[in-house]
């Protein structure tokens, strides 16, 4: 299996974007309320080299400029952990806002927040100015909340008024420090609209115009806008509209792409954006993606090394092994564009060492493995992941599986893991299960049975 095939089946987006149950092991959803993650264009390899983004140090890392300023600032938020009605009891005694960060461990971006945002010291000032509640989707005692808040995207932000249990506002992404706070002063009305207010609204026009199917008018909406934003909003338009430009008629892409693409060469380009690293990330996966949809592969090559050496270089910066595996998902995403999967084992071995409760490092050797031929070393890897996942995500564990099987050969026990997917399927709670995945596992199950083992 080639590089661009490699990565297309490991892509847990459905065409780059955050939705819940997308097809594959990696990450998660990425920025706002708008976009997804994506795909872009091929920019020639040249212009993506690697600088060293201080910038990223900046927007990760507000603690240093805040001390430097002599800001006095609260401890970091701690949030209540999947206890909706607990939280809202104590955000209504208090008479305070209740603040939820909807995600899930596999979400790149979800612990990207986690890691480098939400423990800010620019966010610890909002800290005494909210009740903060983290929700688990994986977890099924969240099943009512995520009913009651359903989310097309991880991580979901909210800001939600305790007495009337509504939301105040809503962002489907990541965002910086600075972002958040000026985005919850707003949500407190302690703060009136401002720029970066108009800019979210037309970042999140742009998903809303993909979430219609509306391509051209997405892909013609970032085009026209996107270098009239900055930050995080920049990448999510950029992002988005090469996603919707790349759903239309190759003929039609020609219209927005090279504008779309010459913004995602900046962003990976240019250390003085400030935004996450996690999504400059995302900005060279764009790269790489529009380049494998144009057949450049030498573009695809030298843009996915590039993208592998930026984020090697920000895990070398991580204090922590949980700073340093929020970018093990793009990293393995960087390696299989690179045709070298075999690159992500020490790296997800590390990982699987440092978080012996984690279903994710597993689940990611596997999909290494089955890249490498490695079928055996691919399954063994999955049961490994299946004993530790409870939640949603073991349905892409299994499916996994079952992939590694078909590659092996192995027809009998890639239809008994299918059986035990439809199985667990039915288990779940109908805000945590999908009809478009079960239909799909459906439709496998009767192909695989329409041919003899």
């Amino acid at each position: 299996m080639d590089a661009q095939t490699a990565r297309a089946a490991y892509d847990y987006r459905v065409k780059r974007v955050v939705l819940f149950f997308s097809l594959s092991l990696v990450a998660c959803a990425h920025t706002a309320t708008p976009p997804p993650k994506p795909v872009a264009t091929a920019t020639p390899a040249s212009s993506a080299r690697t600088p060293s983004h201080p910038a990223d140090d900046d927007a990760l890392h507000t603690d240093t400029d805040l001390r430097f300023q002599g800001i006095s600032t609260s401890p970091p938020p701690e949030f209540i952990e999947d206890d909706y009605a607990g939280a809202l009891a104590k955000a209504k005694a208090a008479h305070l806002p209740l603040f939820v960060d909807s995600w899930a461990t596999w979400c790149h971006s979800c612990m990207s927040m986690k890691q480098f945002v939400f423990t800010s010291l620019a966010v610890a000032q909002e800290t005494p100015k909210f009740v903060w509640l983290s929700i688990d989707t994986e977890n099924t005692k969240n099943a009512a909340f995520l009913a009651k808040f359903p989310n097309a995207a991880i991580p979901t932000l909210r800001v939600i008024d305790p007495d009337t249990e509504t939301a105040r506002w809503t962002w489907e992404g990541t965002m910086t420090a600075p972002e958040l706070v000026a985005a919850l002063e707003h949500a407190r009305g302690a703060k009136p609209s401002d720029p970066s207010t108009d800019q979210q609204n037309r970042d999140a026009n742009v998903m809303r115009l993909y979430d219609e199917k509306k391509f051209d008018a997405c892909a013609n909406e970032a085009a026209e806008n996107v270098h009239t934003l900055a930050g995080t909003q920049r990448v999510d338009i950029a992002v988005m509209g090469t996603t919707c430009a790349l759903e239309l008629p190759k003929t039609a892409q020609q219209k927005y792409l090279p504008t779309l693409v010459k913004e995602l060469a900046a962003i990976v380009n240019d250390p003085n954006i400030r935004i996450l690293a996690d999504d400059r990330s995302s900005a060279y996966e764009a790269l790489v993606d529009a380049g494998e949809a144009a057949g450049e592969k030498n573009a695809v090559h030298e843009n996915a090394v590039a993208w592998a050496k930026f984020l090697e270089g920000e895990a070398a910066k991580a204090k922590t092994p949980a700073e340093r595996a929020v970018f093990d998902p793009h990293r393995l995403l960087a390696y299989l564009a690179m045709g070298e999967p075999a690159r992500a084992i020490p790296m997800l071995e590390q990982s699987q060492r440092d978080f012996p409760k984690d279903f994710n490092p597993p689940a990611r050797l596997a999909r290494a493995y089955t890249e490498l031929g490695k079928y055996d070393d691919a399954i063994a890897a999955s049961d490994r992941a299946l004993t530790l996942a409870q939640g949603p995500r073991r349905v892409r564990i299994e499916l996994g599986k079952a992939d590694a099987q078909d590659k092996k050969g192995d027809k009998v026990g890639e239809k008994k893991t299918l059986e035990e997917t439809l199985a667990f399927i039915a288990t779940l709670p109908a805000a945590q299960t999908s009809s478009k995945l079960k239909a799909a596992v459906d439709d496998r199950l009767k192909k695989l049975g329409a041919k003899k083992p």
